[in-house]
């Protein structure tokens, strides 16, 4: 089976402050999952738009 992560960007919000997503901080949970996944078979990609920028085509 072919299964696509995609982790959008945007800021997480702590109280009052905002600290938005950098390619610092990958999407672990999204990385595990897709681990068990591969290791079962499965062809997996990820798309992390923090750590690769979103280009819109027209």
């Amino acid at each position: 089976m072919k299964i696509l992560f995609l982790y959008p960007p945007g800021t997480w919000i702590f109280g009052e402050q905002r600290v938005p997503h950098g390619p610092y901080a990958p999407p672990m949970g999204i990385l595990y999952l897709s681990k068990i996944l591969e290791q079962n078979g499965h062809n997996i990609e990820v798309i992390d738009f923090c750590a690769e920028p979103l280009e819109e085509k027209n």
